[in-house]
């Protein structure tokens, strides 16, 4: 990676005597690729003291990031990850005020994505993972920034899962492994834009309840008519409460709900008990003279019995007892209408259609169309070859 991003190549390493750097594997590589290895002598740690300086420096930056966001120690890993990144963008005194960023890089490193690691933060949720009544945001934790991704590493609340994101909405003062609750609820946390306040528009009304007084209620038929009975109401346990919208209101029935008149209000009628209907005859447009647009005169048949009915305009007093209208109540040009569509059946073979002259005629014209518009060509059958059909 060294020598194709950064055109140059590694001359020399120096290391204490761990196994990760003595096995074999990793001499034949540095031998491979011609790179000397300097090891430090046995419990002898000051001679690699950039190394464990810096290995100080890591450690301790990393803890405050996790004491600060209060972390779980499991997530170590990130805390160590956004430290190193920290670092390498953060101006040092033995490179002359310079981050290791410019230096290597040659450009000035950018700031302005930086968050306050171990925030709560609500990335967008993408489509395929939600329902359309679902949030499109969750709340989450800030937990580092991802390599070789433009995004950030967030900390799902409810799965305890890590996942990139780019859209995140950042609560950079509130840190929610930092509640006296792990499990941190809703309420606790800001409102965002997947959370919306309807209280100016569906404001709170006040709930009565009524108690009913401690007594004996006995449940006793009340014989009304031969055929009907009807029970008293059900015997109530003592101090037992019930919501004031389901007792009905006998005394004064134009009383009105608060949230009646909230809705009669933001919702009015459109038509009114005393307002008045225009008696204008409607008049069919010149345009729709040739059709027919009216409804048919439904007029009583004579001698068929139908099904009576209390509306003046149903339909079903015209009704027989088979369930269909009788053609007496039609209009002539409706009868021949219904005629027509009852006559036309749709062939199903060419046995059928072949003495049909209607259907002859069609056949013919059509073939006559494929010809003039030279669909195919009619040529001789080759020998030994037979027709289809």
């Amino acid at each position: 990676m060294v020598e194709t991003q950064f055109t140059t190549s590694v001359k020399c390493t120096r290391s204490d005597n761990g196994l990760e750097f003595t096995r074999s594997e990793a001499t034949l590589f540095f031998q491979s690729k011609g790179i000397e290895h300097q090891r430090t002598c046995p419990y002898t740690l000051q001679q690699n003291g950039i190394v464990e300086r810096k290995h100080e420096y890591l450690l301790e930056t990393a803890m405050a990031l996790l004491f600060q966001a209060k972390l779980p120690l499991k997530y170590w890993g990130e805390c160590v990850l956004t430290t190193t990144f920290l670092i390498n963008r953060l101006p040092t005194v033995p490179l002359k005020n310079k981050c290791p960023f410019k230096l290597l890089y040659g450009k000035k490193p950018n700031y302005s994505h930086l968050r306050s690691f171990g925030c709560l933060c609500y990335p967008t949720i993408p489509k395929p993972h939600r329902d359309k009544f679902e949030p499109r945001a969750s709340p989450h934790v800030f937990v580092g920034y991802s390599f070789g991704v433009k995004g950030y590493n967030v900390l799902s609340l409810n799965t305890k899962k890590i996942f990139v994101s780019r859209d995140v909405v950042f609560h950079e003062s509130i840190f929610p492994f930092s509640l006296p609750s792990v499990s941190v609820p809703s309420s606790s946390l800001p409102h965002t834009a997947a959370h919306h306040d309807y209280s100016d528009v569906f404001p709170s009304y006040p709930t009565h309840s009524v108690t009913t007084p401690q007594r004996d209620v006995s449940v006793t038929p009340i014989s009304m008519s031969p055929n009907h009975t009807i029970l008293s109401p059900i015997p109530m346990s003592p101090n037992h409460t019930i919501h004031s919208s389901l007792i009905p209101n006998t005394t004064s029935p134009q009383t009105t709900s608060p949230i009646t008149s909230r809705i009669n209000q933001l919702y009015p009628s459109t038509l009114k008990p005393n307002q008045r209907v225009s008696s204008r005859v409607s008049k069919v447009p010149s345009y729709l003279s040739e059709y027919v647009c009216s409804v048919p005169n439904l007029k009583q048949p004579q001698n068929v019995e139908v099904t009576q009915t209390n509306s003046p305009f149903s339909l079903n007093a015209h009704f027989t007892q088979n369930n269909h209208i009788t053609p007496d109540v039609l209009s002539p040009d409706s009868q021949q209408v219904v005629r027509n569509i009852c006559n036309d059946i749709e062939s199903f073979s060419y046995e059928e259609v072949a003495g049909n002259p209607t259907w002859q005629q069609a056949m013919t014209q059509e073939f006559e169309a494929l010809y003039a518009n030279n669909t195919w060509t009619l040529v001789l059958l080759p020998a030994g070859k037979q027709s289809i059909g």
